[in-house]
């Protein structure tokens, strides 16, 4: 069914993209009633149960609210429910808006008394996080206990393909997340060209681990669904990248599209492993960061010939733009590599500091022309206007000016080299520093703020807070954090705090970003005095944990993250030290107790445990992502 499905989906997808998501799924579920549409370690669900499921949800939704188009919003733990939830939203004509319970419970206020929703879809867990909203005028719905009467067959509606899917909310430069809306006919087409892009058919086993509020998630979730493929939803950061490793290879999983930092921590796991681990690996996408030479090499180490690795760039408002396919006789020339070519119906347009399209090989920003983009930002008319804008030559297509700098190189590849505005990707999201200058400003003790994104020496982007604290006081890094986190979401808080008497300022009285000094590798101010190690284990560890983060010395009590730790230096901790103790830790080991000594006792406990006893652990203490 491979190349013969491929070449009648291209054929085909165009026609396709007239109908709903909704309709698209249905079709599949049809199709493929008895084949597994998500896989768990607890369950296994048909594509008939949960075409079933949500149908029960989308006449819950119609019974309640009628036919009438408007924003439904879902906050759920389980991915299992979120699916269904999801589903039963477009399939009761409304659009979707996904609430991430692990985002702070500010930021989904925020967001809720943007969209406004008619209805918030919960269960039994999360609705105790929807009272804490404070959003009591809004109606919940318990979707884990529906009434037994409701039918669990299809709706049956007929939804316009002009008529609102979903809104993603994103970092925002005023302060507030903005939202990327999409209408069926734009969702369809992310999802087809994935489709066609990844190869995805009948039988594959696709990763899903993204947050269930990114439009990235989106194209995986229906990219898999709508081919018979099996979604494989996975906590990395309760399993640690180690047991990711192992899990794929258990799994036979066929295909896994992450971040490039998490491949690096993927690919620094695995040692020594050879490229037997993975037979059933067809394609694994590293994308939303750069890639480099050094990232590649490690790729055709470890993962089997048949295996590609895809780059890609992306941007929530016009899905993918350009993306490369490498192979084990794929050359790469540069150090950083390219970002490819234009995806389908995608042309990318480089433009000039004088508004004019630029020649081949000149830099500009990255522009891209197309029909198929996100329709607007939700209630953002004049921010809508300023990056989406007619075609000058006349076409019914528009033109979105991404922010990028870049250039078309010599074999017609897309390079990108940078940002217009101060705009980062961390981690994988994408991030305005502007918003995180304003929840600092807002911090007692701090006169003074300016973010910046910075490389560290393993190609991974990190945000730096330079700060200047008034004079009678001055919060400790501990303090910062904490603060932050209850307003941000974790990949947004600064992986450093400097301190200056003043910020540098160019002429015309702005922040000059330029001259801001790098940050100190020198131990942060701690609320915790510096104890040095006390024996053989503790020194070692230090040795580690000093490999990873950018501070020293490293006494025995400093918390993990306030020396800038993050989940992502938190995998790469963790692989160090199974390699040098033959102890595997969980990341919970080290949310709960982040600190050298904790670590120390911990190790040292383990090894102590006999052959088949599991050693004692710590009590849990507030998990960190």
């Amino acid at each position: 069914m491979g190349a013969a499905f491929l070449s009648e989906l291209s054929g085909s997808y165009l026609a396709e993209l007239e109908d709903s998501v909704a309709a698209a799924f249905e079709r599949s579920a049809a199709l493929h009633a008895e084949s597994i549409a998500l896989k768990t370690d607890t369950e296994a669900l048909t594509y008939d149960a949960l075409n079933r499921a949500a149908n029960r949800v989308a006449h819950a939704i119609l019974a309640h609210r009628g036919t009438c188009e408007e924003p439904i919003a879902f906050l759920v733990n389980d991915w299992t429910v979120a699916l269904v939830c999801l589903l039963g939203i477009l399939k009761a004509g409304k659009t979707y808006v996904a609430l991430d319970p692990a985002l702070p419970s500010s930021r989904l206020q925020a967001v809720c008394a943007d969209v406004q929703p008619g209805l918030i879809l919960a269960t039994e867990r999360s609705q105790s996080l929807v009272r804490q909203l404070a959003i009591e005028s809004y109606v919940c719905l318990n979707a884990e206990k529906l009434d037994a009467s409701l039918p669990d067959h299809n709706p049956g509606l007929a939804i316009s393909p002009s008529r609102l899917a979903a809104i993603y909310f994103t970092s925002g430069s005023t302060g507030q997340p903005k939202g990327v809306c999409y209408d069926q006919r734009g969702l369809l087409h992310r999802v087809f060209t994935s489709i066609l892009c990844c190869e995805m058919r009948r039988g594959d086993r696709q990763v899903l681990y993204f947050q269930r509020d990114r439009t990235w998630s989106a194209t995986i979730i229906f990219s898999t669904l709508l081919v018979g493929a099996t979604l494989y939803p996975i906590d990395i950061a309760a399993m640690g990248v180690s047991g990711m490793a192992e899990w794929v290879a258990r799994e036979a999983i066929t295909h896994f599209p992450m971040t490039c930092s998490l491949f690096r921590q993927w690919a620094d796991a695995l040692g020594g492993a050879d490229d037997e681990r993975y037979p059933s690996l067809r394609l694994v996408l590293a994308a939303a960061e750069p890639l480099f030479r050094r990232d590649v090499e490690q790729f055709k180490r470890h993962f089997p010939a048949q295996c590609v690795l895809l780059h890609s760039l992306a941007s929530a408002e016009c899905g993918r733009i350009a993306s490369l396919k490498i192979r084990r006789e794929t050359s790469l020339p540069e150090e950083r590599v390219s970002t490819g070519y234009a995806d389908l119906d995608k042309e990318i347009l480089i433009v000039g500091e004088d508004g004019r399209w630029a020649a081949s090989g000149e830099s500009g920003e990255i522009a891209v022309r197309s029909r198929y983009m996100m329709s607007c930002y939700w209630r953002k008319p004049n921010l809508t206007a300023a990056v989406m804008r007619p075609d000058p030559d006349g076409s019914d297509k528009r033109v979105y000016f991404t922010g990028d700098i870049g250039r078309i190189g010599p074999e017609g590849q897309l390079e990108v080299s940078g940002r217009r505005d101060f705009q980062a990707k961390v981690r994988g999201y994408r991030v305005q520093p502007a918003e995180v200058e304003m929840r600092l400003f807002e911090l007692k003790g701090i006169s003074e703020a300016a973010v910046v994104a910075l490389d560290d020496h393993g190609g991974d982007t990190r945000l730096v807070a330079y700060l200047v604290a008034h004079a009678e006081t001055t919060p400790s890094v501990a303090e910062l954090r904490a603060a932050l986190a209850l307003t941000l979401p974790d990949y947004m808080i600064p992986s450093a705090f400097v301190f200056l008497p003043t910020l540098p300022r160019t002429p015309a009285g702005k922040v000059d970003r330029k001259t801001l000094p790098g940050p100190s590798l020198n131990r942060p101010s701690l609320q915790t005095a510096y104890i040095a190690p006390r024996n053989a284990l503790e020194a070692r560890l230090v040795r580690i944990w000093e490999e990873v983060l950018p501070a020293a010395p490293i006494g025995m009590d400093d918390d993990f993250f306030n020396l800038g730790g993050d989940s992502l230096l938190a995998f790469a901790l963790l692989s160090r030290v199974l390699r040098h103790f033959d102890v595997t830790l969980l990341p919970e080991d080290l949310f709960s107790n982040a600190s050298v000594g904790a670590m120390a006792a911990i190790i040292a406990d383990r090894q102590r445990a006999p052959i088949g006893q599991p050693a004692l652990r710590p009590a849990k203490g507030r998990r960190r992502s």
